[in-house]
């Protein structure tokens, strides 16, 4: 066993070809130990084993894939992903274009909501201006020798100036100012909301209806960490963060009016305030806001890193690589939350510098009063020192929430990076066929020339080939031979570089995706099915009664077991079918594909991963209910295409050989031969069954 071979190893498994490289062997029959045998010793007993084992040794179509083809394949892919794009400079004023309209449109999102945000705090600012008014005139009341200005106001005002009547009037300004803030939270968190949702929306369209290219080159964690962290932040910080500069924006705004109107000089003040704390916020931002992106993009790794280990925990634990496994996330882990810790040190940097810069404009508008006037009333001082105390507390605070919400703005910027992405089918004419359609299932590729990105090889080149109606086809090649490319381009999974796909003579390009991929069934290696019942799995669409769901199961020999299971067609399946073993997931796909009787059935190494009992099920109801439709077998074992009408040979994007196998068996020098040769054991087996099959074909 190579590198095992000083290891004790125990191997589970139903395929017999690795059974030669072991020392012994335990049968295993419907939960009963046959015994141990030598190789030799298992296959000269033949009526002690299972028949199935005996009758369904089998080879891969590649022959010996190597632990070093199959490294090469999964490094293939790894370099595909392509590192996280981390933006530059500051937040694209698009992005906050696309948040407003996300949140019902720039009328609803900045006219509404702003008008209601200005009336909020008009209010608040009359109420300022009232009160201070108010202390004037209670001072004017008690103090004789001030000035005729007031005493002419208080004429005027008659019975108004009364303290009773002043604190009704004071009241209901301030009833007033809590109903229009109340009015306006609503209003804008009602639109943050609906932002919020629509975001969401549109980021999960843009990943769901993007090209597969996208998939080959993302990895999991970045996917799950643009629907995790970043629609959280836009859920939970962005509204908060947004209604707070707002509010700061308004405040600061009336208040500089107000204050105007007692000191004049205070004018000076706050326009070199405003500008030496934006300054500020401009410098420290820049850098706060890249290390935000920088540590959104080292969030990703770690999650790519907990879903693989969850994956894969079963084999961790097997071969006590825990610590390698935690030490590597301790790494990961390390590597997002440095930016996240600097991030915290530069606020708290940008907090210190504001609240200098608070002190000194404080001093000097007390030293503005002391030198430059001589104010009378104390309502006017009060007034003025108060608010520019609070202007500087609500300017501070208003800074850093604009921070913090420049910072948050990243994550719309990274969720509208996903929302447009490039669409699977693009925007056009496209022919809707008859309901009919497919009515035969012929499939023809004329030239047909496919690669999966720019900078690689083709895949498939020129690749032309005609399959008829009701014909059983075989796809087979060695690894990387373009087998499973074909299904890729027939479902326009990717699309075809050049050359034609025509199904019944419409070109597959015109037709809606939709229509396209409904109208053929497929059954891939590895089953999919959904949490929910055992209905919807097979009827999603309630399209089909349960007599015909029955019939289904039956066809494949899972009526009895379901029948069995408490609620029968309404029977829970868990997440992945993971209460159900791969050979019932499978049947269960193939189940799916008989109530649909699409012309079409397409099976991707269908039996690559079941036992031999289970794949003589599933060939047996692929003959039986596919009798009159078209067959497309992507092979793993030559013997589950050994009976086909003609077999397709692929060799590196080619077509090598398109024959029926026995004609195919009679060529030495082909490729198919050499590939059902490397199974000694059983190509004479091979040989015979095509022969009969070739001499006791139907148009013969």
């Amino acid at each position: 066993m190579g590198l095992l071979k000083d290891k004790c190893v125990v191997l589970v498994t139903h395929n017999q070809e690795c059974l030669s490289h072991v020392s012994g062997i335990y049968v295993i029959n419907n939960g009963n130990v046959e015994g141990r045998r030598a190789y030799k010793q298992l296959f000269d007993l033949e009526g002690n084993l299972p028949k199935d084992i005996m009758n369904s040794y089998g080879i891969t179509v590649e022959g010996k894939e190597t632990f070093e083809e199959k490294a090469i394949l999964g490094n293939r892919n790894q370099s595909r992903k392509k590192d996280e794009i981390i933006h530059q400079g500051s937040i694209r004023s698009m992005s906050y274009k696309e948040y407003a309209k996300a949140g019902g449109g720039y009328i609803v999102s900045v006219v509404l909501v702003g008008s209601l945000f200005l009336t909020a705090h008009v209010t608040g600012a009359f109420n300022d201006y009232f009160l201070r008014f108010w202390v004037n005139m209670e001072q004017s009341k008690r103090t004789s020798g001030i000035g005729n200005h007031f005493s002419e106001v208080l004429e005027l005002l008659g019975d108004f100036h009364e303290t009773r009547n002043c604190l009704h009037f004071y009241s209901g300004i301030v009833i007033s100012l809590v109903a229009f803030a109340l009015v306006r939270s609503l209003a804008f968190m009602t639109v943050c909301m609906r932002a919020s949702q629509n975001l969401h929306k549109n980021l999960y369209l843009g990943v769901v209806g993007t090209t597969m290219k996208f998939f080959n080159m993302t990895s999991q964690g970045t996917i799950i960490n643009r629907f995790s962290s970043d629609i959280k932040s836009v859920d939970r910080d962005l509204p908060t963060q947004f209604l707070d500069t707002l509010h700061a924006a308004f405040t600061v705004f009336f208040i500089s009016l107000l204050v105007t109107t007692v000191n004049p000089w205070m004018m000076i003040l706050t326009v070199v305030t405003l500008v030496i704390f934006y300054r500020i916020k401009q410098y420290c931002l820049k850098t706060i806001r890249n290390i935000k992106r920088i540590e959104d993009s080292r969030r990703s790794p770690v999650f790519a890193h907990l879903n693989a280990t969850m994956n894969g925990i079963t084999t961790i634990r097997a071969f006590g690589v825990q610590k390698q496994l935690r030490e590597h996330f301790d790494e990961l882990q390390d590597r997002h939350t440095g930016p996240a810790d600097i991030g915290i040190t530069g606020k708290r940097a940008f907090g210190f510098w504001l609240e200098m810069f608070v002190i000194f404009y404080v001093a000097l508008v007390l030293i503005s009063f002391r030198l430059f006037l001589e104010e009378k009333y104390g309502g006017n001082v009060g007034f003025a020192v108060t608010q520019a105390i609070s202007l500087t507390g609500i300017f501070q605070f208003g800074m850093r929430q604009w921070g913090e919400l420049e910072t948050r703005m990243t994550s719309v910027e990274r969720i509208l990076e996903y929302s447009q992405q490039e669409p699977e089918e693009k925007k056009g004419k496209s022919t809707s066929p008859s309901t009919k359609w497919p009515s035969h299932g012929e499939i023809v590729f004329n030239k047909v020339s496919v690669r999966y990105l720019k900078e690689e090889d083709l895949v498939l080149e020129n690749l032309s080939f005609q399959i008829k109606e009701k014909e059983k086809i075989g796809i087979v090649g060695r690894t990387g031979a373009g087998k499973s490319s074909i299904l890729a381009t027939l479902l326009r999974l990717v699309s075809a570089e050049r050359g034609t796909i025509k199904i019944d003579g419409v070109d597959i390009n015109d037709l809606p995706l939709p229509v396209l991929r409904s109208k053929i069934s497929v059954i891939p290696q590895e089953p999919v099915l959904f949490s929910g019942t055992i209905r919807k799995n097979l009827d999603p669409f309630d399209e089909y009664s349960d007599t015909d769901l029955w019939s289904a199961l039956e066809n494949v020999k899972l009526n009895q077991f379901f029948w069995e299971r408490p609620g029968g067609l309404q029977s829970t399946v868990a997440e992945g079918g993971a209460d159900l073993s791969v050979g019932q997931r499978q049947l269960i796909c193939l189940a799916r594909a008989i109530i649909r009787k699409n012309k079409i059935l397409v099976l991707d190494e269908a039996t690559a991963n079941v036992d031999h009992v289970t794949d003589s099920e599933i060939q047996k109801a692929i003959a039986k209910n596919f009798k009159e439709y078209t067959v497309l077998t992507i092979a793993h074992r030559v013997e589950t295409v050994i009976d086909s009408d003609r077999i397709l040979v692929l060799d590196k994007g080619h077509v090598e050989e398109f024959d029926h196998p026995y004609k195919l068996l009679q060529n030495e020098n082909g490729l198919f031969y050499r590939l059902a040769s490397e199974a000694k054991s059983i190509f004479d087996n091979l040989l015979h069954i095509a022969r009969q099959n070739y001499e006791y074909r139907p148009n013969q």
